[in-house]
């Protein structure tokens, strides 16, 4: 095959990917923050019946917060590209105050053979400030600005060495994860949609999450707080 035939047969091939990855993303994308806090409490729900949850119920415990991205689409079709919408909360330490929430999108793209298209959801264990305040800044990428851990599955956490330690749960296999390139950034169109107008992740962080549909997802979080001061006693 000539040059000149193998480039007329990738760039429809390209193109044709390009079409199918920004189709199924647009499906992904369609979630209004009431949604996202939903679909987060489900997975917060999912992950917490899994048999080898302990090591995530222990770090939550001494958690600063969370992300939670519940449904994060990746897509492939010659190279694959991934993205997922969630939300921030801050919790007073040793509490079980949570402030929030503020609403992060997430992305990355990765090279290679890949086909089809997979969803999983992800939580953020956030360990410090210093993991705090780099998910409240624009385009955070993971691994290089902040310091992330698959979290320990199956085990008893012990004391926490990184800011942040992600978990996975994907067609229903549950496991910490790696998180290296990814990229996380502000979603201000949802931020301002669920508070009415423009605030930066430091103030919205400062509110406490009281309103009545993020209730439910407080509530799980703090039901696995006070699952982990059990184990701990």
């Amino acid at each position: 095959m000539t040059a000149r035939k193998i480039k007329h047969t990738i760039i429809p091939v390209v193109l044709l990917a390009i079409v199918l990855v920004c189709f199924f993303f647009s499906v992904a994308w369609a979630k209004t923050p009431q949604q996202r806090i939903t679909l987060s409490t489900q997975l917060l729900q999912e992950m917490s019946k899994q048999s080898d949850v302990e090591g995530l119920i222990d770090l939550l415990g001494d958690c600063v917060g969370v992300a939670i991205f519940p449904n994060v689409t990746k897509a492939g079709f010659v190279f694959g590209a991934e993205f997922g919408e969630g939300l921030l909360l801050r919790r007073e330490p040793n509490t079980t105050r949570w402030y929030g929430p503020s609403f992060l999108s997430i992305g990355g793209v990765s090279l290679g053979l890949q086909i089809g298209v997979q969803s999983t959801g992800m939580i953020l264990v956030i360990m410090d400030e210093a993991g705090l305040n780099a998910l409240k800044k624009e385009h955070v990428n993971l691994g290089a600005d902040v310091s992330v851990a698959a979290g320990p599955v199956g085990r008893r956490a012990g004391a926490a060495t990184n800011s942040i330690y992600s978990y996975s749960l994907a067609k229903g296999a549950f496991a910490g994860v790696s998180l290296g390139g990814g990229t996380v950034d502000i979603d201000e169109n949802a931020n301002i949609a669920y508070w009415g107008k423009n605030l930066t992740p430091e103030e919205i962080l400062q509110k406490r999450a009281t309103r009545s549909d993020v209730q439910p997802l407080v509530k799980e979080l703090n039901s696995l707080i006070a699952m982990a001061k059990k184990n701990k006693s």
